[in-house]
Formats: structure tokens, C-alpha cells, sequence
């Protein structure tokens, strides 16, 4: 996150996990590896537990005594710099919109989970927290977006036409096009850019 900022990057994207005692903090895997070995299970552990552990080491020396942060924390880090793509392992919906909205982040951010927890969030923020989930097309158009009070949807590359973008765009959805795997490619971004991917 502080490279993104020094970098003036406008958005990264963090994975939010809930653990044992209730708290957000980010991690993409629901376990975390200690430098001795021992996985810990986020949803088992307490969050000072979980803070103490080196996540830094195993990716470089430079990087040895990075720790687990706080979404609390990472809230602090980024308000006014860098805007947050928070993606929802494993989250206590309305307690993350009360906590969104306590730290006035919520110009800044975009929720993804599930249809059934980004409607949680959008009636503990009063609407004021922006939502979004995955997009397929026997969903129907864009009308379904803004029946379920989305700000966003995330579309598979090879499910993304120009024509699709742009009825996004008509109802005023951002587009966010997963290039992963397969489709991490220079082909597949320039395709989806090119489709109006957002």
C-alpha cells in the first residue's frame, strides 16, 4: 500500500478476512504461515495473536517484520491517498460498513462479496458504501445492477462485448474486467479495456 501511494496509484485491492474475536484484517488465504512453519487459521486466531507473526521474511529480507494489518489500520494508511478495492473473504458485512463509514472512507472504497452480504452492506451504510459482485450474463443486463443497488460489477473477460460495457456504463456501473489466470494476458487486457472495462 505505501509503494501504491508513492507510486500515485489510484486504487489497489486488499482481501479482508474476519478473525476469532471479530476483527477485519488483510489476507488473501484463509490460513497464514509463520517464519517456523506453523499455519495459522485466521477465523482461530485473535487479531493481536495474528499481528505478532512475520508475514514479511518469506518474501524478502527487506521485508522481515512486516505484520498482518488491521483494516482499522489500512483505513489510516490510505484515507485522502490511495483509494481501496476491499475484497471479502470472509467479512462481517454490516459491522464493515459501520467501520467503512466511522473512518470516512467511504468515498474511497468499493465492497465486493456476495449479492446477499453487498445488500447487508448497503442497508448498514444507508447506501452510502459502494458494493459490486461478479456479473454473468444469464443475469440479464444492466438493469439487474441497478435493481440490486450495485455500484460496480466484475465480468469475466470472454463474458465482456463493447456492447455489454457500454449498457453498464448507460446505468451509470462501473466495469471491472477479471483478467486472471488464463486471461492474464496482454491480449485479454487490451480486449477488455477495449470492451470498456472501467
Amino acid at each position: 500500500l505505501e509503494r501504491c501511494i508513492e507510486d500515485q496509484l489510484e486504487w489497489a485491492e486488499v482481501d479482508v478476512r474476519l478473525t476469532q474475536d471479530g476483527r477485519h484484517i488483510l489476507w488473501h488465504n484463509s490460513t497464514v504461515t509463520d517464519t517456523n512453519g506453523k499455519a495459522w487459521t485466521i477465523n482461530e486466531h485473535a487479531q493481536a495473536a495474528l499481528r505478532q507473526i512475520d508475514v514479511g521474511s518469506a518474501f524478502a529480507a527487506q521485508y522481515a517484520g512486516e505484520r498482518l494489518l488491521s483494516l482499522a489500520d489500512c483505513f489510516a494508511l490510505c484515507k485522502g491517498k490511495l483509494n481501496l478495492y476491499l475484497d471479502c473473504k470472509a467479512v462481517n458485512p454490516e459491522q464493515l460498513a459501520r467501520e467503512i463509514l466511522a473512518a470516512g472512507m467511504e468515498r474511497q472504497v468499493v465492497v465486493y462479496l456476495s449479492l446477499d452480504d453487498a445488500h447487508k452492506v448497503q442497508r448498514a451504510s444507508a447506501g452510502k458504501v459502494a458494493t459490486m459482485t461478479k456479473w454473468r450474463p444469464a443475469f440479464g443486463g444492466a438493469e439487474w445492477a441497478v435493481t440490486n443497488g450495485l455500484a460496480a460489477v466484475e465480468i469475466d473477460a470472454p463474458d465482456l462485448m463493447p456492447a455489454i460495457g457500454a449498457a453498464f456504463h448507460r446505468a451509470g456501473i462501473k466495469v471491472q474486467a477479471k483478467v486472471l489466470d488464463a486471461w492474464d494476458k496482454p491480449e485479454w487486457w487490451e480486449r477488455t479495456i477495449a470492451a470498456g472495462a472501467d
